[in-house]
């Protein structure tokens, strides 16, 4: 069973550590709908985590239509505390870097995809430069050219005539509230029009202990399901176990959290192994990764051995 076919081409996060923005646009997008080789714009999900204003969200929250969900009341209240819970962590980085501001959860792609009104295309604000996959730093240069500014131009976050955003990085300087509103506005008027109103809900299973694990495997392969049916599932895990010694993210003594998507699943034809495909968010190059660990590698996609993947695990998350 294989859902790879849902997703466009595997992405690169570059040297950010919004893992997650990736990860949550690759669930939305799946449970959405959203055809290949097109994609939910992981940069606009990332810069609408930090850059969006609690009034205007709230705003946006009390009109959405959660009719559609049997717990619509419910997760309307939960995405007013997500996103109440996201502006305090802001408020406590105020004055600081955005590159300061690295991490989050599967929660808050789904809420900022909800208070912004809709998902951006990756064709309308790309999240790397698509005529050089390799460049990690084209929108950095960009909002550093600008960060002197108080007004960022319209066109100024994607030269047309150079490329697109590369990293998400890029935001890393721009610290005042006023470039937050300027670079959000810039982002909003190149992602028009936005895309599905329809409201989605995020759910996740901690998978910290030995029997937690064991149920999020479970639930792992509940989601999966067989065949054509099921969906798949985000997978909070400890990264700096499935990659080698010698890899830069490599961090000895300490545990890595990294956030990937679960797209299916075999039995290992020469060992007989139950294997779980995982799409990462590190480009295609497979070079990284610990032999030991991962069974195999392409094109960015890796497979790991069920009992691997349980060790590392620490969260099974998934939208509806």
């Amino acid at each position: 069973m294989d859902h790879s076919a849902r997703f466009g081409p595997v992405r690169d996060q570059g040297e950010s550590g919004w893992c997650y923005a990736f990860a949550g646009a690759d669930l939305i997008g799946e449970r959405l709908g959203v055809k290949p080789p097109d994609m939910v714009s992981a940069f606009d999900l990332a810069a609408g985590y930090y850059a969006t204003d609690l009034k205007d969200a709230r705003k946006n929250i009390a009109a959405l239509d959660f009719s559609g969900l049997s717990d619509g009341k419910r997760a309307r209240t939960a995405l007013t505390k997500i996103v109440t819970q996201i502006d305090d962590e802001n408020q406590a980085y105020a004055g600081r870097s955005l590159a300061d501001r690295e991490g989050g959860d599967f929660f808050g792609p789904v809420a900022t995809y909800n208070v912004l009104g809709g998902y951006c295309l990756e064709s309308q604000l790309p999240s790397q430069d698509p005529n050089d996959t390799s460049s990690r730093d084209y929108v950095y240069r960009q909002i550093e050219r600008l960060e002197t500014t108080a007004t960022v131009s319209k066109t100024a976050l994607c030269d047309e005539g150079r490329g697109s955003p590369g990293n998400l990085k890029a935001l890393a300087e721009v610290v005042n509230a006023s470039a937050f509103t300027e670079v959000r506005r810039s982002i909003d008027e190149r992602c028009k029009p936005r895309h599905s109103m329809n409201p989605v809900v995020s759910n996740a299973l901690p998978t910290e202990t030995p029997r937690d694990k064991t149920l999020g495997m479970k639930r792992l392969d509940e989601l999966l399901g067989s065949g054509d049916k099921g969906q798949s599932a985000g997978i909070g895990y400890d990264s700096c176990r499935i990659v080698a010694k010698s890899d830069a993210r490599k961090v000895q003594g300490e545990r890595c959290d990294h956030v990937s998507v679960v797209v299916g699943r075999r039995k290992n034809p020469k060992t007989g192994a139950c294997e779980y495909k995982v799409r990462n968010s590190w480009g295609t190059d497979c070079s990284g990764y610990d032999k030991r660990m991962v069974a195999s590698c392409e094109g960015g996609y890796y497979w790991i051995e069920h009992s691997r993947l349980k060790s590392v695990l620490f969260e099974v998350a998934w939208v509806k």
